[in-house]
């Protein structure tokens, strides 16, 4: 719900806080899987949410924020690194 409402209202995604998290970040720290499937289903984000471009200033990819290894967000994030590996 929170990621359709900022998409909603114009927020950019691609906005880095201090630490150099994306919203995808945050999301997934927060395990808030609605937000994160959102965020991971705009084509902007998508498949590119394990490449470098994605890492935290800790070199950390937003599925590493994930506190339980198997939180839905684990699952989404699984599935989009599957996605990615068979395009390549």
């Amino acid at each position: 719900m929170l990621g359709l409402l900022l998409a909603q209202r114009g927020a950019n995604p691609f906005v880095r806080d201090a630490r150099g998290n994306l919203a995808v970040h945050l999301a997934c720290a927060a395990e808030d899987v609605d937000a994160v499937s959102q965020l991971v289903a705009q084509p902007q984000h998508g498949l590119h949410v394990f490449n470098g471009a994605y890492l935290n200033l800790k070199k950390q990819k937003p599925n590493d924020l994930c506190e339980h290894p198997d939180s839905g967000i684990k699952r989404i994030m699984k599935r989009v690194q599957e996605a990615v590996e068979a395009k390549l």
